[in-house]
C-alpha cells in the first residue's frame, strides 16, 4: 500500500521508479491479489507527463499485449480477467484502458510488432466473446449480469479502437438485444451491444438478408419501448445499418412518423384546451417523443426521407413543433 501511494509522488523519477516495481511485481506473482489494483494505479497515469505515458504504455504492452510464450490459453484468460476488473473500477478506468489501447496501437508500427498487438486484441476478444457466452450458462444471474456488463464494456472499448476485432462476433452478439431489460445491468448490456453492432455490422461482408432484418426489427421495438439511454444508442445504430447497408429507408419513415405524429396530436391538443387534464397523463409520452424525433433528425435526413409531404420540409415541420414545447410551462418538456 505505501508503494502504491508513492505512484503520486511529485518527483518524476520516484513516479518512474515505482511503476516499475510494480511492473516486476505483476510479471513475477500473476496470481497475486493484489494485481487488479496495482493495474488500475498505473493506468491512472496514462494521462501523467509523457515520459510517465510512455513508460506505461510500454508496461501494459508487455504484461497484457505481448504474445503468450507458454499456456496461451490461461495466460490470456488471466489477462482478459485483469482488464475487465480495470474497466469495472470506474468511467475513469474506461477511459484509461481506451486512451492505453490507441497509444499502443498509434505508438508501433510493422517493424516494432503492431502485428502482435493486433493478433493479441484478437485473442483477447476471442476469449470475452467466449466468457460472455459461458456467463449465460451459469446460475447466478446477479454475479453474472455484473460479469456480462464488464465483459461486454471491455468489449465495446475494443470495438471502438478497431471495429473489425468483432467482425466475426456479431451475429454471436446480436441476440443480446432482445435480453429482458429490467436492472441498470440489462440496459448496460443492450446499450453496448447495441454500440457494437453500430461500428461493426458496416464493416461485415454481404450480411444475410435475415440477419439484417432480425436486428432492424429489434432495434425499432427497443426504440419503441425503452428508455433514453437504450433509445440513443439504437437509432444510432439503425442510423448505421440503415444509412450505409440495407437502405431501407421505409422503416425508418414508419418508425419516426409514430413519434412526429404522436407530438402533433399533442400540440393540437396544448392548443384547443391548454388546460385540459389529459396533458398530465400524455407528459411521459411528450418527452418521449420528442427525445426520439431530435435523434431521428440528427442520424438521418428526414427532409429526403419523407420528400413527399406538401408544403414545408420536415425540417421546418420539427423546427416550428420543438419551439412550441420550448414554450410550455412544464420545465422539463422545455428542457428536452
Amino acid at each position: 500500500q505505501m508503494l502504491l501511494e508513492r505512484i503520486l509522488d511529485t518527483g518524476v523519477t520516484v513516479r518512474k521508479r515505482v511503476i516499475k516495481i510494480l511492473r516486476d511485481i505483476c510479471v513475477n506473482q500473476p496470481d497475486f491479489d493484489k494485481v487488479t489494483d496495482i493495474c488500475i494505479k498505473m493506468i491512472r497515469r496514462i494521462n501523467d507527463e509523457e515520459g510517465i505515458k510512455q513508460l506505461v504504455t510500454s508496461v501494459f504492452q508487455q504484461l497484457w499485449f505481448t504474445k503468450p510464450t507458454t499456456d496461451q490459453r490461461q495466460q490470456i484468460m488471466r489477462r482478459v480477467t485483469h482488464i475487465t476488473e480495470v474497466v469495472a473500477a470506474s468511467i475513469n478506468e474506461q477511459e484509461c484502458f481506451e486512451q492505453l489501447l490507441e497509444q499502443l496501437l498509434k505508438g508501433v508500427d510493422e517493424s516494432t510488432g503492431i502485428q502482435s498487438v493486433l493478433n493479441v486484441c484478437q485473442l483477447m476478444v476471442d476469449c470475452l466473446v467466449e466468457r460472455v457466452l459461458s456467463l449465460d450458462e451459469t446460475s447466478d444471474q446477479q454475479t453474472n449480469s455484473r460479469q456480462l456488463v464488464n465483459c461486454i464494456t471491455t468489449l465495446y472499448i475494443f470495438s471502438k479502437i478497431r471495429a473489425s476485432f468483432l467482425l466475426h462476433h456479431a451475429k454471436t452478439l446480436h441476440p443480446y438485444l432482445s435480453s429482458k431489460c429490467t436492472t441498470q445491468e440489462d440496459t448496460l448490456i443492450i446499450h453496448y451491444i447495441a454500440r457494437i453492432l453500430e461500428v461493426v455490422v458496416p464493416l461485415m461482408e454481404r450480411p444475410t438478408e435475415s440477419f439484417l432484418a432480425s436486428l432492424e426489427e429489434d432495434l425499432v421495438k427497443l426504440i419503441m419501448k425503452q428508455g433514453a439511454m437504450i433509445v440513443q444508442s439504437c437509432v444510432g445504430c439503425l442510423a448505421e445499418v440503415v444509412n450505409k447497408v440495407t437502405k431501407n429507408y421505409k422503416l425508418v419513415k414508419e418508425c419516426y412518423q409514430k413519434f412526429f405524429m404522436y407530438l402533433e396530436k399533442v400540440k393540437l391538443l396544448y392548443t384547443q384546451d391548454p388546460k385540459s387534464p389529459q396533458l398530465a397523463t400524455v407528459k411521459p409520452s411528450v418527452l418521449r417523443s420528442t427525445f426520439t424525433v431530435g435523434l431521428f433528425c440528427k442520424h438521418f435526413n428526414m427532409d429526403n426521407i419523407m420528400i413527399e409531404l406538401q408544403g414545408d420540409s420536415m425540417s421546418k415541420r420539427v423546427q416550428s413543433l420543438l419551439v412550441f414545447f420550448c414554450d410550455r410551462e412544464d420545465e422539463e418538456v422545455r428542457i428536452k
